[in-house]
This record gives C-alpha cells, sequence and structure tokens, in this order.
C-alpha cells in the first residue's frame, strides 16, 4: 500500500503539471496568433511568474510543489530493531512515516504503519480517481 499512494500521488501530481504545460502552450499559441510569431514558451512563463497573484498558474506550480515537498517530508521510513528481549537476535521492522511517527525518546521509529494521515489527507482530494483504494480513507 505504501508505494502504491506515493506513486498515485506523483502520477496526480505529474497530471496536474502536465496541464499546466498544455494551458501554456495553448497560450503561447495565441500569442503567436495575435502578431508575435516568435514567443516562446518561457517568455509566457515568465510574464505570468511577473503578474504575481494575478496569474494563477504560478500558485499552481507553488502548489504542486508544496505537495511533493510534503510527501518527501512524510516519506515511508523502515528501521530493522532488535525484538523486545535485551540480547535478541531477532530483528523485527518497524515502519512509519519519518515526521509522525518519529519518537525522540528512543531516536526510532515507533511501529504506526505508513501512510501517516497527512499523506492520506493530501490524497483524498483525488478520491474520485478511479486508482484511488478505498484503505486509502481516513
Amino acid at each position: 500500500m505504501t508505494a502504491d499512494l506515493v506513486a498515485f500521488m506523483n502520477a496526480r501530481l505529474d497530471e496536474e503539471e502536465s496541464h499546466l504545460d498544455i494551458v501554456v502552450e495553448a497560450e503561447v499559441e495565441s500569442v503567436r496568433h495575435d502578431g508575435m510569431p516568435d514567443t516562446t514558451v518561457q517568455e509566457v512563463k515568465n510574464y505570468w511568474l511577473s503578474l504575481g497573484n494575478e496569474s494563477e498558474w504560478p500558485r499552481h506550480l507553488a502548489d504542486i510543489a508544496a505537495k511533493r515537498a510534503i510527501l518527501a517530508l512524510h516519506a515511508h521510513y523502515v528501521e530493522q530493531k532488535r525484538e523486545s528481549a535485551k540480547y535478541s537476535d531477532t530483528w523485527q521492522p518497524d515502519e512509519g512515516c519519518q515526521t509522525c511517527h518519529w519518537d525522540n525518546d528512543c531516536n526510532c521509529i515507533e511501529n504506526s504503519g505508513y501512510p501517516c494521515d497527512t499523506v492520506k489527507l493530501l490524497a483524498s482530494v483525488y478520491a474520485d480517481h478511479e486508482d484511488y483504494q478505498p484503505e486509502w480513507r481516513l
């Protein structure tokens, strides 16, 4: 489930970036058609960035970047720990979110599973997508 949810999220964010690229390309074609045939995609992007809050494009890019940063911050972490017996040779994996499930007392991951609620909330906006899995709901 871990890799599936992260892969699902990355695919949705890639789609959003692709849609933004299509919008930019359409704008470039429109500007070229309106008498500026040498206009480049980068010139349109720079113009939109210069508009700041007047353009939705920079906000959408920032939103995608923020979601990717949140996914990275809440990455899946697996740690091998000894069983509870003091001198046990048996190692047990603990897993969880490196942010939500980190225990400062033992400097280790609490075995809380993954994905954490933060990652599930990020994915919840895509609940109507055909690839969204019911177990990802909170």
